[in-house]
């Protein structure tokens, strides 16, 4: 959610890809802004700039950050991607491939997923720091 600077609209964005610009007294449905013909079904996050007042907003799947600006009525889509950041990933990504295969897939992020291991762990260090602190 984000509220105009005006604080009288206040936009919800739907998982589907669709923002709702709804007014703050009444509820009612201002505007629909519907992004998912352009490509972006995953808004992640928004937010209105405060020198501007124009809405941004954040999709997961196409990892960008859209400017949304209100002119005359109707939405225009700025995809804000950097080219050269672009072609950068997409340079790495070749060299990533080309030196460790397609086994391993490429990604911008790190994965911090873990897993439990059901082995117990060798206690002989903790025996060893534990008898040299009874000697001390």
């Amino acid at each position: 959610m984000a509220l105009s600077l005006d604080g009288e609209r206040l936009f919800v964005a739907e998982r589907a890809g669709k923002i709702l610009a709804l007014e703050v007294d009444s509820g009612a449905v201002l505007q629909t802004i519907d992004v998912r013909p352009i490509g972006y079904t995953a808004i992640g996050g928004m937010t209105v700039s405060p020198a501007s007042g124009d809405l941004y907003f954040v999709d997961i799947d196409a990892n960008e950050v859209v400017k949304v600006e209100a002119s005359d009525g109707e939405c225009i889509y700025n995809p804000l991607s950097n080219p050269v950041y672009k072609s950068d990933v997409e340079f790495s990504q070749q060299e990533f491939s080309a030196n460790c295969g397609s086994a391993v897939p490429f990604s911008l992020t790190k994965d911090f997923s873990c897993s439990v291991s059901g082995t117990i762990p060798n206690g002989t260090l903790f025996e060893q720091v534990s008898s040299l602190t009874q000697l001390q």
